[in-house]
């Protein structure tokens, strides 16, 4: 059973597994996702002078479109207890080691029938991402691929297949995992990787340096698309340039916190405003992408520490920026005419 997720060239999880999971923007990669040819690797230690080799390693998010639960904004996904393993009592996905010669696919498909009994064929599958892990503490080394499929609720559930290494089997909510890392849920831990994998694709990766910021990259658009946005991580320290050439600065009015929109972030749905939805729409061009500063968005409001941090970087965020946009709201015919008489 493995939990780990990083940066993938599939386009979405939604996408990968038919309609129930929330959208994501990825970058083409070059690894091939058909066949890793590895030597295993117990540790990072060796007994010989050969270098250890890292393990391919395959976790595979197994939704559940038909949950009572599950919505295509908060999918339900298949989360297990580990025992007597590699970071035990954590919640992982299901999963394991590529075995020679096998695809992807047909070793996420054996994995999750030796684990949960769940048969989902290799072509039902789907990769969706990659990622580096190192575990320094316990020495271990992963390429870690992770695969998609769907489970139609028909038959038998999720069974705990291996008991020596899994508690029990549980369908999650993706709005209930990231509160496990927003929270820092003491009764549920996630398998390392999977934490910093919630806060990448929600956009709230740690700032590391004590200047770091985010900026939203809003995409080009029309005035009544939805708004397709990523938040990219840069430092006052690192990019004054480019943050003076590039980045405008939002200054606007939250309004009522009731009156909200969706908008995306890193190809998921993400709460704003109505003021500051309006504000961002007036804002996308047609054809050119915008660098852009919003507090609502660009610092995460649930970790008071960093807004506290992030609060006092506001003067030089400004002051930096080569634009500063002060908005007014939305233009109707009152403040049309006052701006009229004003000119």
């Amino acid at each position: 059973m493995i939990g780990r997720l990083g940066k993938s060239s599939y386009g979405t999880l939604l996408q990968c597994s038919r309609s129930s999971v929330p959208a994501l923007t990825t970058k083409p990669m070059t690894l091939s996702h058909r066949h890793i040819h590895m030597s295993p690797s117990p540790s990072l230690k060796s007994s010989s002078t050969t270098p250890p080799i890292p393990l391919v390693g395959l976790g595979v998010f197994i939704i559940h479109p038909t949950h009572p639960l599950s919505t295509r904004e908060n999918p339900m996904y298949l989360l297990g207890e580990r025992i007597n393993s590699t970071a035990a009592n954590t919640w992982g996905l299901p999963g394991g080691h590529l075995e020679f010669g096998e695809t992807f696919e047909e070793g996420a498909s054996r994995e999750v029938l030796e684990e949960t009994g769940l048969c989902i064929p290799p072509k039902e599958l789907k990769f969706f991402r990659c990622r580096n892990l190192i575990m320094k503490e316990e020495k271990r080394h992963f390429v870690s691929v992770f695969m998609v499929g769907v489970w139609d609720g028909k038959g038998e559930g999720p069974k705990v297949m291996e008991k020596e290494k899994c508690r029990g089997w549980e369908w999650v909510s993706w709005e209930e995992t990231k509160e496990w890392v927003e929270l820092k849920n003491a009764g549920r831990k996630l398998f390392p990787g999977m934490g910093s994998l919630i806060k990448e694709l929600n956009g709230y990766d740690d700032l590391s340096e004590a200047d770091s910021i985010r900026l939203l990259l809003l995409h080009p658009g029309t005035l009544g698309s939805p708004i397709q946005s990523d938040l990219i991580h840069t430092s006052l320290s690192e990019c004054r340039c480019d943050i003076h050439g590039n980045c405008t600065a939002l200054s606007y009015v939250w309004g009522d916190a009731n009156d909200t929109i969706h908008i995306f972030v890193n190809g998921f749905r993400f709460v704003v405003t109505a003021n500051l939805a309006a504000a961002l729409h007036d804002l996308c061009d047609e054809k050119r992408q915008l660098r852009l500063w919003a507090d609502a968005v660009c610092i995460n409001q649930k970790n008071n520490v960093e807004c506290s941090q992030q609060v006092g970087l506001t003067k030089e965020i400004y002051s930096y920026a080569q634009n500063t946009v002060v908005y007014l709201g939305a233009l109707v015919e009152r403040t049309k005419c006052l701006f009229e008489l004003m000119h």
